[in-house]
């Protein structure tokens, strides 16, 4: 999919990179970036809910805006395969119903802190590279939260270098410490209502 920046971030974070299908009991919520060996591997698949062509599945002739985010259902391989092989089970409606009762689900779980962020705290964080096409140090895809983090970037003769990419969104802020009051700056990677901030000033941290 030809999806805009703003509409990707936001397809993968409310799914929490996870895959949406749903169908007769069976919830698949496989993780779309997995690991292989030393290879982070991304078998997730951004779908149209109504085909781009006219003969993909559930193509309608008259529907602007196909590029969206909410033309989209996130999915891992196998079923963005099962659900355009029987597109007359997995119609549109059905498809934004489970798109929705899938996000719901995500929202619903990071509200209670049944999905809880990935913390990096303290880091020196350096990419070097040299003679490449294409280089990516950091891919952030779920929740994750920052700080006291640093990155260092060294490059030459790289057409396209990236420190830390962000899949899942952004949100950059400022709190105060409950303990001494001190403005405490943040960085967090996803969607969530419960990431954890440690003060500069008095290591306090608190959520």
């Amino acid at each position: 999919m030809d999806l805009s920046v703003f509409d990707r971030k936001k397809l993968w974070a409310n799914a929490a990179g996870l895959c949406s299908y749903q169908y007769a009991g069976e919830i698949c919520s496989r993780k779309l970036f997995t690991d292989a060996g030393e290879i982070d591997s991304n078998i997730g698949e951004e779908c149209h809910i109504s085909g781009e062509k006219s003969d993909a599945a559930r193509y309608l002739e008259n529907f602007p805006n196909r590029e969206t985010y909410e033309n989209a259902i996130l999915m891992c391989r196998n079923h963005h395969k099962v659900i355009d092989d029987t597109q007359d089970i997995f119609t549109i409606d059905y498809l934004k119903k489970m798109k929705e009762s899938h996000e719901q689900s995500v929202a619903k779980k990071l509200q209670n802190g049944d999905i809880r962020p990935f913390i990096l705290k303290d880091v020196d964080f350096s990419l070097e590279v040299e003679d490449a096409k294409k280089a990516i140090g950091m891919d952030i895809a779920h929740p994750t939260s920052f700080s006291n983090v640093k990155v260092k970037v060294q490059a030459k003769n790289v057409e396209d270098v990236t420190g830390i990419r962000f899949n899942a969104g952004m949100t950059v802020g400022n709190d105060f410490c409950p303990k001494c009051g001190t403005l405490v700056p943040y960085v967090f990677g996803g969607q969530s209502n419960h990431f954890e901030k440690t003060c500069p000033n008095c290591r306090y941290t608190f959520s």
